[in-house]
Formats: C-alpha cells, structure tokens, sequence
C-alpha cells in the first residue's frame, strides 16, 4: 500500500524538516517580506513553524532582518500571531 505524498519544507529558526501546511510561508515581494497565505508557487519562499514559541524566538533573534530591509517586522509577526490562534 503507497504511503500518502507529504510536502516537506525547512524551518528557518530550528533547521528541520516539517509538512508545509504547519509552516507560515513568507515571501519578499518588491522588495518587502510578506506573508504569503495562499503559498503560491511564484517566487522563493522562507518558513517558520507555526507557533507562537517560534515566532516569538524569530522576533527575539531577529531572523528576519537579514530578509527584511525594507519590511515592518512588526506588523508582519502581528499577522503571524493572528494567523496562529486560528
């Protein structure tokens, strides 16, 4: 009997592997890192576990930085959170 195909992404902060539907896709788009709820396929695409110990280390860390110049990290996690105590 064939196993079911599970998609499997990298976490940014823990560096392992997870279904991509317990991940949070972010994507820079002009130049600004936005969370791309649809995870479409267009363009290269950074992860984050969905939890909120995760995001809070992310943001404690400043992960994102390096990603983000022209972003409003802020407003970004606040999205993320949202989107997480759904």
């Amino acid at each position: 009997m064939n196993k079911p195909f599970v998609v499997l992404r990298m976490d940014l902060l823990s560096r392992k592997l997870f279904p991509k539907e317990d991940l949070f896709r972010l994507v820079l788009k002009d130049s600004v890192l936005v969370f791309d709820k649809e995870q479409n396929p267009s363009g290269r695409g950074i992860y984050l576990r969905k939890d909120k110990e995760t995001l809070a280390l992310a943001k404690k860390k400043g992960i994102l930085k390096r990603y983000a110049k022209n972003s409003d990290l802020d407003a970004l996690f606040q999205e993320l959170e949202d989107d997480c105590s759904r």
